[in-house]
């Protein structure tokens, strides 16, 4: 699992690069509050190694906002405190734990999606 928190982790994250070109336009999306990283969002991108468990325990929250496929990876981001504070999570489809890549799709089709309904099946 790769964390990133500060602009400099970003930059220095070691992404395939589709991956990369999406979390930087993200980031850019983000400039608009003036904002460094750090206060405004963290990144999570999941690793073929990670499990859902895994991914709950950076989340720490019980659903996402929404599931985006982007046809090479999911976005999942969840608003983690009332001043929009935000946990994203990026899996790329490649190798990805399938019990994350079922809950990733079948989020892509609805919102709120609850990963602790779903890890039991």
């Amino acid at each position: 699992m790769i964390i990133i928190t500060t602009d400099a982790e970003l930059k220095a994250a070691k992404l395939p690069p589709e991956l990369r070109t999406l979390l930087n336009q993200r980031r850019t999306m983000l400039d608009e509050y003036g904002l460094p990283l750090e206060e405004i969002a963290k990144f999570i991108v999941a690793q073929a190694a990670d499990t859902l468990a895994d991914i709950q325990t950076q989340l720490d929250m019980d659903t996402f906002e929404w599931v985006q496929d982007h046809g090479f990876a999911y976005e999942a981001p969840t608003i983690v405190s009332d001043d929009g504070y935000a946990v994203v999570l990026f899996a790329d489809k490649s190798g990805i734990d399938p019990v994350l890549c079922q809950l990733l799709d079948s989020g892509s089709e609805a919102d709120g999606v609850s990963y602790n309904d779903r890890e039991q099946k």
